[in-house]
């Protein structure tokens, strides 16, 4: 069963060709013991989406 709780807080990493987010930290913990979650994704669409909403969160496209 998947299931999310309010308590976990996101990160990304966005790529030109991928795009991973979720609450996972890359330690021993956050990897086996820590309730965690991630999201992969490799569409063209949803990469789009995910660059859109980073350059809105940061002010903006510069120019």
């Amino acid at each position: 069963m998947f299931h999310i709780t309010e308590e976990l807080h996101t990160k990304a990493i966005l790529g030109d060709s991928y795009y991973l987010a979720g609450c996972m930290n890359f330690t021993d913990n956050g990897i086996i013991l820590n309730e965690e979650a991630l999201t992969y994704e490799t569409s063209p669409e949803a990469i789009a989406c995910q660059q859109v909403m980073f350059a809105n969160r940061q002010g903006g496209v510069k120019q």
